[in-house]
């Protein structure tokens, strides 16, 4: 009987540890960055960018809503040497995601091949 109970509270502990790691690494995938703050409520309105209830790479459409279209986009960093926004290989339609990570580090696709960098 007693080696069961002892069992059966490392069989507690061990989902009480699993649990307080899924927790943390939840929290901390979810965070966003410092200028979506204020539009997500501090992080805690997911679905202003995920329509899905599991969070998925929202599409461009979601991030075009509250940034304008792409020609907007571009036109806001028209004055940046190598327009970002309107590439010559991409036009004003590269996929917002190809470069920008809103919960992780973001770079430039150019950066790929060209010596040029963004401050991104």
């Amino acid at each position: 009987m007693r080696k069961q109970n002892i069992w059966a509270l490392l069989l507690i502990a061990a989902l009480a540890l699993g649990f307080s790691f899924a927790q943390e690494a939840s929290q901390r995938q979810a965070a966003v960055k410092e200028h979506h703050l204020g539009v997500s409520q501090n992080g805690t309105n997911c679905g202003i960018c995920h329509a899905a209830s599991a969070p998925e790479i929202p599409p461009d459409a979601a991030c075009l809503k509250c940034h304008g279209s792409y020609e907007k986009v571009a036109q806001r960093t028209a004055a940046v040497e190598h327009n970002p926004h309107d590439s010559p290989h991409y036009g004003t339609t590269a996929t917002c995601t190809a470069c920008h990570s809103e919960h992780g580090t973001s770079g430039a696709i150019c950066s790929d091949c060209h010596l040029f960098k963004y401050e991104m």
